[in-house]
């Protein structure tokens, strides 16, 4: 309860920004998060396509894509963890965005350049390094997309912020999409040239719905401005969750 006897409200004041939000946010981060992991699911069967006629198809090749893969998906997922951690939301996305324009200098994806022929000896290590100078920065980019748009929409005033986890529901129907639709419609209908060309065109896209996604940063400024006059032990987070929270969030 407040000393002076006015009545407060944690609700910051509705405006018309506000309200377009509540009716677009879910959209405007469910999109680029349907689009990162089709591109992201979608670039590991076709890059691997690529250099398959160099090396074969040999399980040792496929292993070391795996293992790239995963190792990449990794270090972007500490990268994510990192930016989350360090900068706020508005900073933050102004540093992912940057991180996605320069690793669109990759594009269009292909085999990088000057790389020679396959030594001798050491060819899973060549390959490893192969596969991180063609590809790496896009994919390790688009890896932290993911966590980074679920964070920022947990941060901001909408009303599903406290549980944003349908966002999961667009990233794995993003996966499915990627993962299916590559061997039953990229494949057989397009050629290699033109699925490199379609990709590049959707990682652009991503690229500005990301940015877009900076935009209704009303709320969380609203908030700072206005909880700091509340004592701390007024504010509803400060009591350590009980059992029952622990257990089944999502019910309450």
């Amino acid at each position: 309860m407040v000393s002076s006897g006015r009545s407060f409200s944690l609700s910051p004041p509705k405006t018309t920004a506000t309200f377009a939000f509540a009716r677009i946010g879910p959209t405007l981060y469910g999109a680029p998060l349907f689009l990162s992991a089709v591109l992201l699911f979608s670039i590991q069967p076709m890059f691997t396509k690529m250099i398959l006629p160099r090396l074969g198809g040999s399980p040792a090749v496929w292993s070391i894509a795996i293992v790239f893969f995963q190792s990449a998906l990794l270090l972007g997922y500490a990268y994510a963890h990192l930016l989350a951690r360090m900068l706020r939301p508005l900073h933050a996305t102004f540093v992912h965005v940057a991180v996605l324009i320069a690793a669109s200098l990759v594009l269009p994806i292909g085999i990088a350049q000057g790389v020679g022929v396959p030594p001798e000896n050491g060819v899973l290590i060549w390959l490893f390094g192969l596969i991180g100078i063609s590809i790496g920065p896009p994919f390790v980019a688009l890896a932290a997309s993911a966590p980074l748009l679920q964070s920022w929409f947990a941060g901001t005033d909408h009303s599903r912020a406290r549980s944003p986890y349908f966002l999961y529901a667009a990233s794995n129907l993003g996966s499915f999409a990627g993962l299916l639709a590559y061997p039953f419609v990229a494949e057989p209908l397009l050629t290699l040239h033109n699925q490199i060309w379609l990709w590049s065109l959707g990682y652009t896209i991503l690229t500005v719905l990301v940015g877009l996604a900076s935009l209704p940063r009303i709320g969380p400024k609203a908030r700072r401005t206005l909880w700091p006059q509340m004592n701390r032990s007024q504010l509803p987070w400060t009591a350590s969750p009980g059992w029952r929270w622990r257990q089944f969030p999502l019910a309450l």
